[in-house]
């Protein structure tokens, strides 16, 4: 799934219009590894959860 299907799907199970969700919140790639995910996560759109999902891809590269 792209990072543009991702979105126009949560949109529409929600209800919300990404113009206002994307204040708010970002599509990252989501390293979970579960079957079931669509290869995308939402985190609030500011600079400190930016930076720790940042780490986290990196801390993650190293093990996989």
């Amino acid at each position: 799934m792209t990072k543009e299907e991702f979105i126009k799907k949560y949109c529409e199970q929600t209800g919300i219009e990404w113009e206002k969700l994307s204040k708010l919140r970002v599509a990252i790639i989501c390293f979970c590894l579960d079957q079931r995910c669509d290869g995308w996560m939402l985190i609030p759109n500011d600079q400190a959860s930016l930076e720790m999902y940042e780490r986290l891809a990196v801390i993650f590269s190293l093990v996989v």
